[in-house]
């Protein structure tokens, strides 16, 4: 179930959380969590794998996908417009947007429209196995956070 959220959610598929047309919205530049590698719940950090970890670089995930605008829905729910570059070698992109349920500055949760649910929280870089443990991110969990 956890793969089929992701896929939903990077695929750009509408996923529930999303406010009536009529109920305003604030752009903010970041969402408030901690830059680094985030792993679904349900792994342990050392047990980490593609398929279960994403990287926030603090304006968005992946290293493959530029964020056009963040919105601030609540205080604990962010929707991520992103435009993504297919990377497989591809030259298409894919404009998705997702909601993030943010329990903390350490852990999120994004509710696809089929019930389906893929919570995350942060990990320590050290914890994690090859090749996350030794991947240089030092240039993106060090540049200052933009204010929400």
């Amino acid at each position: 179930m956890r793969s089929l959220a992701v896929v939903t959610a990077c695929l750009g598929a509408p996923l529930l959380g999303l406010l009536p047309a009529w109920q305003a919205v604030e752009q903010v530049q970041s969402i408030p969590l901690r830059r680094g590698y985030y792993v679904a719940s349900d792994t342990g950090c050392d047990e980490a794998s593609r398929a279960t970890v994403m990287l926030f670089k603090g304006d968005g995930f992946g290293l493959n996908c530029e964020t056009v605008s963040i919105e601030r829905l609540s205080p604990t729910r962010y929707r991520l417009n992103d435009r993504c570059s297919d990377d497989r070698g591809g030259e298409g992109t894919t404009d998705s947007s997702t909601v993030y349920e943010v329990s903390s500055d350490m852990a999120f949760t994004i509710r696809g429209d089929d019930g389906s649910a893929y919570s995350a929280r942060f990990c320590r870089q050290q914890q994690m196995p090859e090749p996350f443990s030794t991947n240089d991110i030092s240039d993106i969990v060090k540049a200052p956070a933009p204010t929400p």
